[in-house]
């Protein structure tokens, strides 16, 4: 009888290993990023990689994706044309000028009044940062996001200024772009 169920569980296990995996094709359009260095399936539209939030290097292995806003930043390559935060803009929005090329957008029905953080990333790209934790608009953690052909970048850091804001933006396309500089910006190359 010990021996049966021995057996039993053995093809059992056996099966439940030799089952096919679960796991969805990613998008055929995001297939050439999974083979780069570090880069995982996010479901089927979206591929995510995490790079270290002090130098923009892509982290492998153990402890990816283990950290906080605050140690690294998670990137999303994500399927479609349309950024989900220019979703949140109303009429009855409040603009305010942060200077350096930022603006908030602050809408009026909607607590709390941290709102999205709009400036020109690298290429002149727009850039829609929405701020979700932080005592005030100069440190927090925002999910930022970027359009591209077909596809955009979203990311989730903490910055304390707008410097973070602006290099966070360009480790993301940089990535994004494989290391290639396909645009010059006079005003960055100062």
């Amino acid at each position: 009888m010990q021996r049966l169920l021995a057996l039993a569980i053995l093809v059992a296990l056996m099966s439940a290993c030799s089952e096919p995996s679960l796991k969805r094709p990613v998008n055929e359009a995001l297939q050439p990023y999974l083979a780069r260095p570090g880069v995982e399936p996010a479901g089927e539209n979206a591929v995510v990689v995490y790079l270290t939030r002090n130098t923009g290097s892509v982290q492998e292995g153990r402890g990816k994706g283990a950290g906080t806003p605050w140690t690294e930043i998670r990137l999303l390559v994500r399927m479609g044309s349309q950024l989900p935060a220019a979703a949140l803009f109303g009429d009855s929005d409040k603009i305010i000028d942060e200077g350096d090329g930022f603006t908030r957008i602050v809408s009026g029905n909607r607590p709390p009044q941290r709102g999205v953080l709009r400036f020109s990333g690298p290429c002149g790209l727009e850039v829609l940062s929405t701020q979700s934790s932080g005592d005030t608009t100069e440190k927090g953690t925002y999910l930022a996001e970027m359009r591209m052909n077909g596809m955009f970048l979203q990311y989730l850091y903490g910055a304390e200024g707008h410097q973070d804001h602006r290099r966070y933006a360009d480790w993301a396309y940089n990535w994004y772009m494989n290391g290639r500089a396909p645009c010059f910006e006079p005003s960055r190359a100062q």
